[in-house]
């Protein structure tokens, strides 16, 4: 091929390339859209069970390798939340040890979504104190938590959160519901 053919055919495919990279972008930003709509609509939907459902967020952990004491945990005392996607690890970056790393997206209590971050540092020396904090808190909204995470990792924990108690409450409930019905029946004897 020639220097002038390869400069035409340079010319005429770059505009095509550059307009189809501009529709995909356009596609995957319509399509972060309507997930972000759908996670916004479920968060929604979980607000009456989000009291309920939202635990104690740690913020801080400690723990000295090779004790018997179990590692001991630092809570929020500002927020209680589900967490929809646990990023949280370790790397081995040390020979008897590394660093902790990583991000959490909770979903709080009020409904809003958290990304905690966290930094630290752990060994497996026998003695040694392993030790991690949130160094960031950052609010995001839906649309910004669906270009950082998938919309099926946000919504499973929540359906998985939702249906726990469902499972085990249905024979409790049906026993109260009994001793409820025996206990009226002795009532109506008295």
């Amino acid at each position: 091929m020639s220097i002038n053919s390869t400069l035409a055919a340079i010319a005429e495919k770059a505009p095509q390339v550059a307009e189809l990279v501009r529709a995909r972008e356009a596609a995957l930003c319509a399509e972060r859209d309507a997930e972000a709509a759908i996670l916004e609509r479920a968060v929604s939907l979980m607000r009456p069970a989000l009291e309920v459902l939202c635990g104690r967020i740690p913020v801080a952990g400690r723990e000295v390798v090779g004790s018997a004491r179990p590692p001991e945990y630092v809570y929020s005392q500002t927020a209680r939340g589900l967490c929809l996607v646990d990023g949280y690890g370790k790397d081995y970056s040390e020979e008897d040890g590394g660093q902790y790393f990583g991000e959490r997206l909770y979903l709080l209590s009020d409904g809003t979504l958290v990304q905690m971050r966290r930094q630290g540092r752990w060994s497996e020396v026998e003695g040694a104190t392993c030790e991690w904090e949130v160094v960031e808190e950052r609010p995001l909204t839906p649309r910004e938590a669906m270009d950082e995470y998938t919309l099926a990792e946000c919504l499973e924990p929540m359906f998985n959160a939702l249906d726990r108690p469902l499972k085990g409450l249905v024979d409790p409930m049906r026993r109260t519901q009994e001793r409820v019905e025996k206990l009226r029946a002795i009532l109506t004897l008295l």
